[in-house]
């Protein structure tokens, strides 16, 4: 039997070529064009006390810039539409960050705290969004929760999230001087406020309702 070395390497170049051939179109990369973002209405949102503007397009524009700021599970919900319609409160974005998501109440679920304003008596304050069940509760803002946070904190200029367990408040005793209480333990994250170099508290979920726990005087 004779041996063809041309017809050998013929077929042996025809076989690597089509190899790499068939490498070639399988890297290739798919392009997947991203999905838009849903459009959130702005027709019921109230925010006239945030930067008032004789231009009613620069209204608008910081409208959007605050809506597009949550985060997309609040976006997908009514539930900052609804407090609008009932014309009772207002977004104020007056602290720094706008917004706070955590695991407020320790179900599982992001929440988010946003700083607020009373419409009809100026009043600030917190609306707290529990995720998932879109439950609303008021700190602040014309109402008080437990153990004496006022219902206009103001004077609050600071806010960050707290995640230590054990936390000890402060009062004051027959005399007047500060005192330390006992250890509060919190297992979830609460909200820490202060009056820069004077002290706040921290409002937590205590498994009913939002309570406060003063720090410092």
């Amino acid at each position: 039997m004779n041996f063809n070395f041309k017809s050998f390497v013929s077929l042996t170049s025809l076989i690597w070529l089509s190899l790499l051939f068939s490498c070639n179109k399988s890297s290739e990369k798919k392009v997947i064009e991203p999905k838009p973002l849903p459009k959130v209405s702005l027709e019921n949102i109230k925010m006239q006390d945030i930067a008032p503007t004789d231009n009613p397009e620069d209204s608008n524009d910081k409208k959007y810039v605050i809506l597009e700021s949550l985060p997309d599970w609040v976006n997908s919900t009514e539930v900052i539409s609804d407090y609008k319609i009932k014309d009772k409160y207002s977004l104020d974005p007056r602290l720094n960050p706008f917004y706070l998501e955590e695991d407020f109440n320790g179900d599982g679920i992001l929440d988010i705290a946003l700083p607020i304003k009373e419409i009809s008596s100026k009043k600030v304050g917190f609306a707290i969004i529990h995720g998932g069940k879109n439950e609303v509760f008021i700190v602040g803002a014309g109402k008080t929760i437990k153990n004496g946070l006022d219902d206009d904190p103001s004077y609050i200029d600071v806010w960050k999230l707290n995640r230590e367990k054990e936390n000890t408040g402060t009062d004051t005793d027959e005399q007047g001087d500060l005192i330390e209480t006992a250890p509060v333990f919190i297992n979830q994250p609460s909200i820490h406020i202060l009056k820069t170099e004077l002290g706040g508290g921290l409002i937590f979920w205590n498994g009913k309702e939002y309570e406060y726990l003063h720090q410092t005087c």
